[in-house]
């Protein structure tokens, strides 16, 4: 065989493999983004994972599309608008995200019962001015995880919804105003062996609680407040049992205005509770 016949034949095939490797990159480039555009649009300077959504950049708003209940949301980067969620058991794990509403309305928002989470090793902060709470959810939230979450809301209440749960071993920083709480719900809980950390400050009341707040775990800060702890009476509703318990926990405590607990006669009761006054 002639140099020239070689020569052409290593032609041949150097193209005909550049054409192949084209042809595989230009497929999985659109299998990419094919995969993508199944659970939303391009959000800029935010991520979203895990479940279907709808973006409106006019109306700055995130609309979580959930096919089934409990499915769970990964959110990263940073968003000035709302993420607003409709459907039961939605997990939002927050991974390193920076969420603000400069508009008036709940940075994230949800009309079902929801549970947050932030990722490990994560530090995400949330912020809003609406006159609610920068996180509001008509039911319920659970807080859990194990990163670090800032929570301020510049109006009235830092977080607010019916039942309130924290778990897990997170840090969670949260300020309402001189006007709400940190924490504003019907119920406040943190169960038996939690390692959470609760920054509540810069508030009327750390939680306010029209039922009753019960804390069986966990480390708590409370600073610049008027009341600690705060529910509801008998005078403000007869039909409800209000109490705060307290229970293998620790609590600090810097620039109580008032005191540290608000709630029905004889409902407070503290056990084997560590009190640290700073």
């Amino acid at each position: 065989m002639s140099k020239k016949i070689i020569k052409l034949l290593s032609v041949i095939c150097f193209v005909g493999i550049a054409g192949s490797l084209m042809s595989c990159n230009m497929f999985n480039s659109e299998k990419k983004k094919d995969v993508s555009e199944e659970n939303g649009p391009e959000i800029p300077g935010l991520t979203v994972t895990g479940g279907k959504y709808s973006f409106s950049e006019e109306e700055k708003l995130i609309v979580l599309l959930p096919e089934e209940e409990a499915v769970e949301y990964t959110i990263s980067g940073k968003f000035d608008g709302q993420i607003k969620n409709d459907v039961k058991n939605t997990k939002i794990v927050l991974d390193n995200v920076e969420l603000s509403n400069s508009e008036g309305k709940a940075a994230i928002y949800s009309t079902e019962k929801c549970e947050i989470s932030a990722k490990a090793e994560s530090v995400n902060k949330i912020t809003s001015n609406n006159e609610a709470a920068a996180i509001l959810c008509e039911k319920g939230i659970e807080f859990g995880g194990s990163g670090e979450t800032e929570i301020e809301g510049s109006v009235k209440h830092g977080v607010k919804g019916s039942k309130i749960e924290f778990k897990g071993s997170g840090v969670y920083k949260i300020k309402g105003t001189t006007d709400g709480s940190a924490v504003n719900c019907n119920t406040f809980n943190i169960k038996e062996e939690k390692t959470v950390t609760l920054y509540l400050s810069d508030s009327k009341n750390g939680i306010k609680a029209d039922d009753n707040i019960t804390i069986l775990s966990g480390t708590l800060y409370l600073s610049k407040l008027n009341y600690g702890f705060s529910t509801d009476t008998s005078a403000d509703d007869p039909e409800v049992e209000h109490f705060v318990t307290l229970a293998n926990c620790t609590i600090h405590t810097s620039s109580i205005k008032k005191a540290l607990y608000k709630t029905e006669e004889n409902g407070y009761t503290a056990t084997d509770v560590e009190f640290i006054e700073e």
